[in-house]
């Protein structure tokens, strides 16, 4: 199975503390480590765990940026189809001792960037994109709808945005970030599905997931998350083990097992500490 992934791609500084700082005060972190962030190439990297053939689109930046983020998807065996652009933009994370997760990331919206090969889509079973490298991934997701390839959006934090892919989505799985300004958060998702998308998801912080698949609402109930190391990338491993695991079941049981994976994830630290796990290292 052959899953093209379209979105932004970040450098994430994570710092790990024993509390919040405070205004203006210097603080020592425990410990301090650098991985790559994003919907697009979190959710890439986990779908490389279920299938073969996981390709990111996505601007990168140039020489050791560049290097550094194809370093990561080399060792998540996810292939590059990298877009022009000047450079990567870098966010910082603090995680607190109770696993509480805050972050800091660019506004990315103005950035330019390159587009993809004509034929990036080739032999693609399944289209990824989210909301942050809107142009490309708007493009993308008309021209797979026109070759009857599923499009899945995956969103974690409000933005209007959205409204603009609503024609050429399948599925949008969101996180429980996500929101939109003119539409109350308990109506979102029916909201959504108005709108023809046939499949909407929101896994919420707890690791419970609220659905509408083809016009009916559905609760999938999740356990206690009995340990949790950080929050980083739960709905990017959603969004991933949802299309990683696309073809192993009816949409519900996809959600359910998803939703599994990304309530695991948390227990681990970084986005893809659990995938070590899997892949018995």
């Amino acid at each position: 199975m052959r899953i093209v992934f379209c979105g932004q791609t970040r450098l994430d500084l994570i710092h790990r503390v024993d509390s919040f700082p405070r205004s203006g005060e210097k603080h020592t972190a425990i410990a301090t480590a650098l991985d790559i962030g994003g919907v697009a190439a979190n959710a890439a990297r986990t779908a490389a765990l279920f299938t073969a053939d996981a390709v990111l689109v996505s601007p990168v930046g140039q020489g050791a940026q560049l290097q550094v983020v194809r370093g990561f998807l080399d060792a998540a065996n996810v292939a590059l189809e990298p877009l022009e652009s000047a450079s990567v933009p870098a966010a910082t994370l603090v995680v607190e001792a109770d696993g509480t997760t805050s972050a800091l990331v660019p506004d990315t919206a103005t950035m330019p960037h390159g587009f993809p090969a004509a034929d990036v889509l080739e032999g693609a079973d399944a289209l990824v994109v989210d909301a942050e490298v809107s142009d490309v991934g708007l493009a993308l997701a008309r021209t797979a709808r026109q070759r009857g390839i599923p499009v899945i959006l995956g969103v974690d934090y409000p933005t209007e945005s959205v409204r603009s892919f609503l024609d050429h989505v399948d599925v949008i799985i969101a996180g429980a970030g996500f929101s939109l300004p003119t539409v109350s958060d308990d109506s979102l998702l029916l909201w959504l599905s108005s709108r023809g998308v046939g499949t909407v998801a929101q896994i919420m912080s707890d690791g419970a997931v609220r659905a509408i698949v083809d016009g009916e609402a559905y609760e999938l109930a999740a356990e206690p998350i009995e340990h949790l190391e950080d929050s980083i990338g739960i709905t990017d491993v959603f969004v991933g083990a949802y299309a990683g695991l696309s073809e192993t079941g009816s949409t519900l049981e996809v959600l359910g097992s998803a939703a599994e994976v990304a309530r695991a994830s948390v227990s681990y630290q970084g986005a893809l500490g659990w995938g070590a796990v899997m892949r018995g290292e």
